[in-house]
Order: C-alpha cells, then sequence, then structure tokens
C-alpha cells in the first residue's frame, strides 16, 4: 500500500471515529480499549460496543484504568534489637587496698567502679602535734603533750597546762552571762587590777566571808 492510500485510510478510520457523538470509556469493567496503527505504533481509544479496530491497519489492544498489583517488594532487613538498661551495682568491701576501712563499689553500666569508704573510727583516728597559725600571723593555736595555747596581738594568750588555765588580755577581758556567774577556788582567789576595778550588781551585791576587808 502506498503511503498516499495509508494515509488516506487512516483519516477514514479517525473521521468515523470522530462520528461517535458519546462513547463509555472506560466500559462497565473500568477497561480501556484502543486501537494501535501497525507499523506506527500510535493508538486511539474507542468504544467497544459502537467500535471496532480496522483489522486491516491497526491491532486491538485493552489495558485497565489501574495496573496490575505488582509483585510484593523485598522485606526490609530487620532493624538491631535494642538491649535492656543495665542499673549500677552496689557491692560491700571489706577492709584493703580500695579502702582502708572498708565501704561499698559501686559499678555502672559500663563497668567503671567507684568507691565509697568508711570514715575511720575515733580511737583509730592519728593523734595530731602541731601549730595552725592564721595567713598573716596574727593568731596561732598549738597542741602538743604539755598543753594547748592561744595566742593573739600584743601578748594576749589563754593557756591550759595540766590542771592550770590562765588568760592574759593585752587589753579588756569580758565575760557576760545571761544568769549566774560564779566564780569559786578551793584555795586561794585573787582578783587585781593596776588601775580600776568595778562591781556592779542591779540587784543585792553580797560580800562573804570570815573577815572582809576593804582597804
Amino acid at each position: 500500500m502506498s503511503p498516499k492510500r495509508l494515509a488516506l485510510t487512516v483519516a477514514a478510520v479517525f473521521a468515523l471515529a470522530g462520528g461517535i457523538a458519546y462513547a463509555a470509556i472506560p466500559d462497565a469493567d473500568s477497561t480501556y480499549h484502543a486501537c494501535m496503527l501497525k507499523g506506527v505504533g500510535t493508538i486511539r481509544i474507542i468504544d467497544a460496543e459502537r467500535q471496532r479496530c480496522s483489522t486491516a491497519l491497526e491491532t486491538e489492544i485493552t489495558f485497565g484504568a489501574r495496573g496490575p498489583q505488582g509483585l510484593p517488594g523485598t522485606p526490609g532487613a530487620p532493624g538491631m534489637s535494642g538491649t535492656n538498661g543495665v542499673s549500677p551495682t552496689v557491692a560491700q568491701i571489706g577492709p584493703g587496698a580500695k579502702c582502708e576501712t572498708g565501704g561499698a563499689a559501686i559499678t555502672d553500666a559500663n563497668g567503671s567502679t567507684a568507691y565509697v569508704c568508711n570514715g575511720a573510727k575515733g580511737q583509730d583516728a592519728a593523734p595530731f602535734s602541731g601549730t595552725f597559725t592564721s595567713p598573716k600571723g596574727n593568731y596561732s593555736i598549738a597542741v602538743d603533750d604539755d598543753g594547748i595555747s592561744l595566742h593573739g596581738p600584743g601578748g594576749t594568750s589563754l593557756l591550759v597546762h595540766g590542771t592550770d588555765i590562765s588568760i592574759t588580755a593585752d587589753q579588756n577581758l569580758q565575760i557576760s552571762t545571761g544568769n549566774m556567774f560564779n566564780v569559786n577556788a578551793t584555795g586561794n582567789a585573787t582578783v587585781h587590777s593596776a588601775s580600776l576595778i568595778t562591781i556592779e550588781a542591779a540587784a543585792r551585791l553580797h560580800l562573804l566571808g570570815s573577815i572582809v576587808d576593804i582597804n
């Protein structure tokens, strides 16, 4: 068939299709019907109830509005399983290299261990002998087997030696009490001042003795 005759035939086929006023496309089961032009590959959609393909020029084909169900995809690789959380463990330990007096060992989820040691008992504490001095050297506290001494500026001191206590004030010495103040001595008691001594009572003042000298 010559190209000219083929063109005329194709035109006649499409003219016939164009004469249909309405069509059921797709059909009742959602199938499309079409005619594919042989040797060319172009297609035209037809109403199968009213139209037919040219057997000499076309091949009838059908296809659905939705393509067929595809094959199931390959399952994805499973995710990695999580591990259960691990709580720290606490174990009691006896005296040793980690804790001289014993204690507890705490181990975390990573296997790291920390130690909490018991404090030393009071009777096991090491004895102390020495002197603490303030940063500028104005005050000091000394402890040894002879006693305890506290020293301040200008010769002010409090000394504890054996059973004796000595208090020296370079300027003022003040003793205050909210209630009763007693001075008891099994031997002699002396209050001496190079200047003024004031004894004051808000109520009655008692001076008691087998002999009271006021000079």
